[in-house]
C-alpha cells in the first residue's frame, strides 16, 4: 500500500493547512521545541498556541498522538541530557535553568535554542497543557524503550496492565539486581509512582 506524502515546510505557529481535515496528528518529539520559534514569547504560551492550532486541524472525531519526555522522568533523574544539552535542567525551576543555559549551554540543535526554552512537564503538567489548549480526554502511556522506538505502550492509568507487564519479564537473568528491579516495578505500578516517573510518554488526546 502506497500512501501519498506531501511535505510542507512552515512555521509552527502559522500552519498553511485548512482546518478539520485530519483524523490524527502525530507530534513525535515536537512540542518541547515550540518555545524556540519566538525568543520573546513565553515558551508555555507558545506551546498552548501551537496545540490550539493543531486542534483546529483535526476532524471532530480526530485525535492527537504526542510523544515527549517526562520532566521528572527516571532518565533525567539519572542524569540524561536535557534538550538544552545539559544535565538536570528539566528538574530545575525554569528561571534557574534559563540562567544555567545562558551561562553554560551550547545552542543545541538550533541557533534559536538560547536560554531555557524547551519546556517539558510532568504527567499532571501535560494534562493541564492539553486542557489549556482546549483538547479533550487524555490517555497516557509509558513508551517502553522510548517514543522513537516504542516496543510497548503501557497504559499508566491501569495498574493491572503494568503489573501484568512486570510479571511477564524474565528478571531472573539479572540475578539479585533483577529481583530488586522486579520488586521496585511492582511497587511503582501499585502506588502510582510509575506514572509519575516514567521517562517518556505517548499521549492519545481527543480533539474535544
Amino acid at each position: 500500500m502506497n500512501l501519498p506524502i506531501e511535505p510542507v515546510c512552515a512555521d509552527f505557529l502559522r500552519l498553511p493547512i485548512a482546518p478539520q481535515q485530519f483524523d490524527a496528528v502525530v507530534l513525535n518529539g515536537v512540542v518541547e521545541w515550540v518555545g524556540i520559534t519566538n525568543k520573546n514569547g513565553d515558551p508555555r504560551a507558545l506551546q498552548v498556541e501551537f496545540l490550539r492550532s493543531v486542534r483546529e486541524l483535526l476532524k471532530p472525531s480526530g485525535f492527537l498522538c504526542a510523544g515527549i519526555e517526562n520532566r521528572i522522568g527516571a532518565d533525567y533523574l539519572r542524569g540524561a541530557r536535557d534538550h538544552s544539552a545539559r544535565r538536570y535542567t528539566s528538574l530545575m525551576p525554569r528561571k534557574m535553568a534559563d540562567l544555567v543555559c545562558r551561562r553554560f549551554a551550547p545552542r543545541y540543535r538550533s541557533e534559536a535554542n538560547a536560554g531555557y526554552r524547551t519546556y517539558t512537564y510532568s504527567l499532571p503538567g501535560y494534562r493541564q497543557l492539553f486542557r489549556d489548549a482546549g483538547l479533550g480526554a487524555v490517555r497516557a502511556f509509558h513508551a517502553w524503550h522510548g517514543y522513537n522506538i516504542p516496543t510497548v505502550f503501557l497504559p499508566l492509568d491501569e495498574a493491572g496492565a503494568l503489573l501484568n507487564f512486570v510479571e511477564g519479564q524474565d528478571w531472573r537473568k539479572y540475578g539479585l539486581r533483577g529481583r530488586i528491579k522486579h520488586f521496585a516495578y511492582q511497587m511503582a505500578a501499585r502506588t502510582g509512582l510509575w506514572a509519575q516517573f516514567a521517562s517518556e510518554f505517548v499521549f492519545l488526546v481527543e480533539r474535544g
